[in-house]
């Protein structure tokens, strides 16, 4: 009986052990304006690429325009767009990757991804 007691609280700390906990990451830590003429592509790829290569998380934008051109998602990264923040597209089509079509967000093949809050694009 002891036996199975400890095969099972082993068992318990070993999944709690493997939990992922996403962490938040703030857009302005990595540099990205919300003025609205800034554009941001670069800053913002930069970002999604960090939180995927270091094991997930959101990255958060808060009020204000964020001008960016094609991103491109990466697994485990979620965009959290609060309310009063804006993914404002760019007006210039060379700004847009041109792979199959343009799109301002893209996404293939990825698990764990989302855009969530009450912001807009």
């Amino acid at each position: 009986m002891k036996f199975k007691k400890r095969i099972l609280l082993m068992l318990f700390v070993l999944l709690q052990s493997t939990a992922v906990f996403a962490k938040d990451y703030k857009a302005s830590f990595f540099h990205i304006k919300s003025d609205g003429t800034t554009m941001n592509t670069r800053s913002i790829q930069f970002a999604i690429d960090y939180i995927s290569k270091n094991g997930g998380g959101r990255l958060v934008f808060y009020v204000g325009r964020y001008l960016t051109g094609s991103i491109h998602l990466k697994s485990n990264v979620t965009l959290q767009l609060e309310e009063g923040a804006v993914l404002l597209g760019s007006t210039n089509p060379f700004d847009y990757d041109r792979i199959t079509n343009t799109a301002l967000i893209h996404a293939r093949d990825l698990e764990n991804v989302g855009i969530t809050g009450k912001g807009m694009i």
